[in-house]
């Protein structure tokens, strides 16, 4: 089984350049990834950007068919810190 990646690194305080969000997308539809994991900086405490969500909506639309996962859905441990739970 092989494993490729394709890594963008996307700050928190900055805009997010969606064409190099795309340029990424041609990568993982030339390379065949069926599987894709987005994970940003302060994603859980997130709730004006919404950086995740931004780039796995790119990434949907420009890769029909590739499983997207993103970091807030799997351990959201923001909202645990800010209702004072962590």
């Amino acid at each position: 089984m092989s494993c490729t990646r394709v890594i963008l690194i996307i700050r928190a305080d900055a805009q997010i350049d969606t064409n190099e969000i795309r340029g990424a997308c041609a990568e993982i539809r030339k390379q065949g990834i069926k599987a894709v994991a987005i994970s940003a900086v302060y994603a859980p405490i997130d709730f004006t950007a919404k950086h995740e969500e931004v780039v796995r909506a790119i990434v949907q639309q420009e890769c029909p068919g590739v499983k997207v996962s993103i970091g807030k859905e799997v351990a959201n441990i923001g909202e645990h810190i800010l209702s004072g739970q962590g």
